[in-house]
């Protein structure tokens, strides 16, 4: 995949950075297959460069099911991830 600016435009050299934010609330059903829908979007989009780092923030809006286990168990194996506790 290839980039183009308008001419006029003063970009930076470097691909950019994406921030995607999650808020959830009792969605362990569905935590699964969005993460691993994530996973294999962040995978293609690094492999063309179209980003340089990424990073998942999820906030927690007072769940009361597993989400928050789950979510805490995909962040150990992912450093690109925060994750945000609301009570």
């Amino acid at each position: 995949m290839k980039i183009t600016y308008p001419d006029n435009i003063i970009i930076n050299k470097e691909s950019p950075r994406l921030s995607i934010v999650f808020s959830f609330f009792n969605e362990e059903n569905n935590l699964p297959l969005l993460l691993n829908k994530v996973d294999a979007l962040i995978e293609r989009i690094l492999k063309y460069k179209v980003i340089s780092s990424y990073e998942l923030i999820f906030v927690n809006d007072d769940s009361t099911d597993s989400s928050e286990k789950i979510l805490s168990d995909y962040i150990e194996h992912n450093s690109n991830c925060i994750l945000s506790i609301w009570l």
